[in-house]
């Protein structure tokens, strides 16, 4: 999800292309989105664990999943079915992931 969602076309490293990473996420929310939804969990930085769960730039909450991440990857996969330079194919997967959530958000 982080290379995917949580950062702009501008910040983005090669390695996060996002022909790659979009549909990996949105199959994510496809197959596991309502649990997703509902995590509410917290993975602090250890010396032996090292930064589990931590955000790309766009995001500034806690290591882990909440309803304010989950609305920020709802925002980024909008944001992506409308970014130009990206596949199409790509821009359809995103939008679709994106209406799952809603649909997720409506039997909450």
């Amino acid at each position: 999800m982080r290379p995917a969602l949580e950062y702009s076309p501008n910040q983005r490293d090669v390695k996060d292309d996002p022909e790659i990473y979009v549909p990996a996420a949105a199959a994510c929310i496809m197959i596991a989105g309502e649990k997703i939804r509902g995590y509410d969990d917290e993975f602090p930085p250890g010396e032996l664990t090292g930064r589990p769960a931590s955000g790309g730039p766009l995001w500034e909450g806690k290591h882990g999943y909440c309803e304010g991440r989950w609305r920020l990857w709802k925002e980024r996969f909008l944001a992506v079915s409308q970014e130009s330079g990206i596949l199409e194919q790509t821009k359809m997967v995103a939008k679709d992931a994106h209406d799952e959530m809603e649909r997720i958000d409506q039997d909450v």
